[in-house]
């Protein structure tokens, strides 16, 4: 049981997270506060199992003996106790219908710039990873608390509309991006909402969906999403990025701050997630200038 959950965990690729557990009432302990997705268990821990009100939760029972393929159902697998980690974790994927994630090597690059700490250069790096890419060009996405005053003034907002037509996966959602594209200094943007209230709604799912819709634009071949730390509600939005950068500072206060981070995200169980994160302390310089390109270089070669 420890095996095959640090087998999950340690596949960096794979969208699973593993929780062992001892006994079936540490098992009904956890469910009373928390939930579970798929339960992989021995075939004779069934009857306890099932009369547990989680109809909900997917099942893979491990058998002392090989089991007929048709035996399965979509809720529930019967495996051979003694087959691959690999095919127990291969069959949890399918029966939850997720995949993989994305291989980074793809013509198409997705980048989440995120920390806690304030007045870091986070913005400036997030555009000049945009301004990096020399292929079709980057568009920087700001998710941030606010918009500048002027932004909201002088324009819609643009940002909270997108999102509207994300959250109702509206086929006009990429014609509605075109049409509202800000340039700003040769970037092209949709700037941050004028308020924080419509990125607290936004999930894992509407965050998938758009970055899909992008790809099958093609128009860009960088998306930066310039997020700030307290404006997502469901953290776990980051899982759908290929990068996720934290530019960090070395003051205590700062440190303390990227220390609450992460506890943040292991009491949210997101431990893969945080494996994930690259730290980068970046110069105090204009997103144009060569020592910021340096330091989006030494990112995109790591």
């Amino acid at each position: 049981m420890m095996g095959l959950m640090n087998y999950i965990n340690s596949d960096m690729d794979s969208p699973l997270y593993a929780v062992a557990f001892t006994t079936v009432e540490k098992l009904i302990e956890y469910l009373n506060t928390k939930n579970l997705d798929i339960l992989v268990m021995p075939e004779d821990t069934a009857d306890k199992i099932s009369i547990m009100k989680f109809a909900d939760i997917k099942r893979i029972f491990l058998t002392r003996d090989h089991v007929e393929k048709d035996k399965n159902t979509a809720d529930c697998s019967y495996l051979f106790k003694y087959v691959r980690a690999g095919l127990i974790s291969e069959t949890a994927i399918s029966m939850l219908g997720i995949e993989k994630a994305i291989q980074t090597n793809r013509l198409y690059r997705t980048y989440a710039v995120i920390s806690p700490v304030g007045r870091c250069g986070k913005t400036r790096f997030a555009k000049a990873v945009c301004a990096s890419d020399d292929v079709r060009g980057g568009l920087y996405i700001g998710m941030e608390a606010y918009s500048s005053e002027n932004a909201c003034q002088d324009r819609e907002d643009i940002s909270s509309n997108m999102f509207y037509l994300v959250k109702n996966r509206d086929s006009e959602i990429i014609n509605y991006i075109a049409e509202n594209i800000v340039v700003e200094e040769n970037i092209h943007c949709i700037p941050s909402p004028c308020s924080y209230l419509d990125m607290n709604h936004i999930c894992l799912a509407d965050i998938s969906w758009l970055i899909e819709k992008l790809v099958e634009w093609g128009r860009y071949t960088t998306m930066v999403f310039d997020i700030g730390a307290a404006v997502l509600r469901d953290i776990s939005c980051l899982e759908a990025f290929d990068y996720i950068v934290m530019p960090v500072l070395s003051d205590e206060s700062s440190q303390n701050k990227r220390e609450a981070f992460y506890a943040m995200l292991k009491a949210n169980e997101l431990c893969k997630l945080m494996g994930r994160i690259r730290e980068i302390q970046l110069p105090d310089a204009d997103f144009k200038s060569s020592t910021m390109i340096r330091a989006v270089e030494e990112v995109i070669d790591d």
